[in-house]
């Protein structure tokens, strides 16, 4: 299951911090947001945002990642991978 995590603001941490966890891949950090693959659902997403908060990081959100119709279309249009 494909998430996304939003911080208040840009910080180094956060790509590191995903990045240590081992049920965690796909990692894309762009700034203040970060998109990855959390191995086991909600379970990680839940273990992410305790851990994250615990650490000082400002998250301002985590939610599942939703593709439009639209996206779905024009990944596999392009022979990409759909989220």
């Amino acid at each position: 299951m494909t998430f996304r995590i939003e911080l208040l603001h840009s910080n180094d941490r956060l790509g590191p911090f995903l990045s240590a966890r081992g049920d965690v891949s796909d990692i894309k950090v762009d700034g203040k947001v970060a998109v990855f693959r959390a191995a086991n659902g909600l379970e990680t997403a839940s273990s992410i945002l305790t851990d994250a908060v615990s650490i000082g990081l400002p998250v301002c959100s985590l939610a599942p990642l939703q593709t439009s119709l639209q996206e779905a279309y024009i990944a596999h249009m392009r022979g990409e991978e759909i989220p």
